[in-house]
């Protein structure tokens, strides 16, 4: 009778084991998909922050080259570097630099890349690709009086002024859309993360 007791007691006691480490393993599961999941959250949101300045710097480097910014038609020749937001320098458009300071983003631990492509172009024999910006020639108002310009639609806003004015006199601009593009990534490249914002400067 003693042995059938020590029998069942020591049953009982392997069961409790087992349900023990069960319960001790789907805890620490649970855990670690918490933690992997947090994580997860927490470096998507500093890429997205990341690629949010990178657009924020991009308008930057538009509105600083407001005065000599290229405003001619450009012709697709396949690379992108053809379409690329220029200023006139000299005898040739050159590119805007758009080298983002390390500063930035570094302390994140990211890369940040941001590109600003100008939509005034055409394909120059080129077949259309999702990579291209969508074209949209520069468009102008012209009034002999007052008139209040809105924000286009489809447009983020508007550089140069970029809040809606009302202008008096007579008026000529012409309205010239850019896409900025800024892509945060992970230092080994397993994660990223891109905005894409399209942005209009008026000039004369």
């Amino acid at each position: 009778m003693k042995e059938r007791r020590q029998g069942f007691t020591l049953a009982l006691v392997l069961i409790i084991m087992l349900i023990v480490i069960f319960m001790s393993a789907v805890i620490m599961d649970l855990t670690t998909n918490y933690f992997s999941t947090s994580q997860a959250t927490i470096e998507h949101q500093k890429l997205y922050n990341a690629a949010q300045s990178g657009v924020e710097w991009g308008k930057a480097q538009l509105y600083a080259n407001r005065e000599n910014i290229y405003k001619e038609l450009q012709s697709y020749d396949g690379s992108l570097d053809s379409i690329r937001a220029k200023e006139e320098s000299g005898v040739n458009p050159e590119n805007i630099d758009t080298t983002v300071p390390i500063a930035l983003y570094d302390s994140q631990n990211l890369d940040l890349t941001v590109d600003i492509i100008d939509c005034n172009y055409e394909m120059g024999g080129h077949s259309y690709n999702p990579h291209l910006p969508p074209i949209q020639h520069p468009y102008e108002v012209t009034d002999s009086g007052g008139v209040t310009l809105d924000v286009p639609r489809g447009f983020s806003m508007i550089i140069d002024p970029n809040r809606v004015m009302t202008f008096s006199g007579m008026v000529g601009l012409k309205f010239h859309p850019f896409i900025i593009r800024s892509v945060a990534s992970t230092k080994d490249g397993s994660r990223d993360f891109g905005i894409e914002n399209m942005v209009v400067m008026i000039h004369e």
